[in-house]
């Protein structure tokens, strides 16, 4: 596939300029943005390290997909082009424009903190999978770029300011006197009376829970955990029958959480199972993960798992050798 950008007349019958935007490997084009004078900013992906550049940044390709941001003229010229990524995979989602002529895209990535382009002393947006990058009007140097939580709406003003709106979660900032300023989590619900009343718990939990384990040891301590953000699951450990939680871990790679298991002989070792996630980032495989110390580090147990997309559907301990 191929990026493309076409330009239409007012009425909408007749082309007035229209291209295909690509190399000779995967190419797609996710967002588009105008300015005053009908010049053309665009964002997207790219697999191709033959991707058209001009005037760049960034020049060549780096990790297996990069973000692209280019500015095509009234009649479809290209301007400049640019990749934009580090390791791992970017993918580039929305793009606005301000009056100076400045695209500021924003987008995903699998590996913020190791090789994608930040400046100095930018803005950090707490826990990350995403990006937002200001490039000058040539398209060749960074006014700032910063990681930021994944951003469903992009705009700027007039003076330059971008707003963001999405998806986050615990540690984003928030500025004094801002209208809600905690993060409120969703919650689980427990019964002690055999499913006729419920309370709700876990309301200060980071992640929407996917996963939840009760150590049979000691039934008040409980471990629920699920996705922070692409590419990144959290576990939390309750002592008191899940009214509070302390995160033992917020950065156990892989795809869903979709199973907790503790040891029943020895309670401070932790499974956690960690089916793909169909979405970009791409997933991190079917895994299964150890931790001998309450979940505060962790091991993957599954590299001699046969290569395949295949998902681990469950998970059991033998109760008398937890370890079989």
């Amino acid at each position: 596939a191929e990026a493309f950008v076409a330009a239409l007349n007012p009425t909408g019958d007749a082309l007035l300029y229209s291209t295909y935007f690509g190399g000779s490997s995967g190419d797609s084009g996710a967002g588009i943005a105008v300015d005053g004078t009908g010049n053309d900013y665009v964002t997207g992906s790219t697999d191709s390290r033959d991707f058209p550049t001009r005037n760049a940044l960034q020049a060549t390709s780096a990790g297996d997909t990069n973000a692209f941001v280019a500015k095509l003229d009234a009649t479809g010229a290209l301007v400049y082009s640019t990749y934009l990524g580090g390791g791992g995979r970017t993918f580039g989602d929305r793009i606005a424009v301000d009056a100076a002529g400045h695209a500021v895209v924003s987008g995903r990535s699998s590996l913020i903190a190791g090789g994608f382009p930040t400046t100095p002393g930018s803005l950090a947006g707490g826990p990350s999978g995403g990006f937002l990058a200001k490039l000058n009007p040539q398209g060749n140097a960074l006014v700032y770029s910063t990681s930021a939580l994944n951003a469903r709406g992009l705009a700027v003003d007039a003076q330059g300011n971008a707003y963001l709106t999405g998806s986050t979660g615990p540690g984003f900032p928030t500025t004094p006197g801002a209208f809600q300023r905690e993060y409120q989590a969703s919650h689980f619900f427990r019964t002690a009376d055999g499913a006729r009343n419920w309370l709700a718990g876990g309301r200060n939990l980071g992640v929407s829970v996917t996963a939840l384990a009760a150590d049979p040891r000691t039934p008040a301590t409980l471990y629920a955990g699920g996705q922070l953000f692409p590419g990144a699951s959290a576990i939390y450990r309750s002592s008191d029958d899940g009214a509070t939680w302390s995160a033992v871990a917020t950065n156990l790679p892989g795809g869903v959480l979709t199973q907790l298991l503790i040891d029943p002989i020895t309670s401070t070792t932790l499974y956690a199972v960690l089916s793909p996630a169909f979405r970009a980032p791409p997933s991190f495989g079917r895994e299964i993960w150890k931790s001998t110390d309450a979940g505060s580090t962790w091991t993957n147990i599954s590299t001699g798992f046969p290569p395949g997309p295949g998902v681990v559907s469950g998970l059991v301990l033998d109760p008398q050798t937890p370890t079989t």
